[in-house]
């Protein structure tokens, strides 16, 4: 994603990362909602979890989003949401959660081609 100026204030580039991250994270009974605060993109919550959406600039000026766990009682519930964002796709990125992170792209590449052959 290519963008200009302070990305995080633009809600309108993230909205559709925002419904994905809604889709995919609605079997474990948590909320999106927008963050108050302009570094963060959104805050998704439930009882033993609140997950941290945040842009991410890289290198080649492309943005993408990055998330955290800002509170974490249970950390299968961690796990479970960083498998559901992981799903097909990259756009989510866990630096924290690396070894979750990367086992659950990996669980989405098999299955793509477990479909696709």
């Amino acid at each position: 994603m290519k963008a200009t100026g302070d990305v995080s204030k633009n809600r309108k580039m993230w909205a559709q990362v925002k419904q994905t991250a809604q889709e995919r994270l609605a079997g474990l009974g948590g909320k999106l909602l927008d963050s108050p605060h302009d570094y963060e993109i959104a805050r998704w919550t439930n009882p033993e979890l609140t997950l941290i959406f945040y842009p991410h600039r890289t290198s080649a000026n492309n943005y993408h989003c990055r998330v955290r766990a800002g509170f974490c009682s249970n950390r299968e519930t961690l796990r479970k949401a960083i498998l559901a964002l992981a799903e097909n796709t990259c756009t989510f990125q866990f630096p924290a959660e690396r070894e979750w992170h990367n086992e659950a792209v990996m669980a989405s590449i098999k299955q793509d081609r477990r479909c696709i052959g």
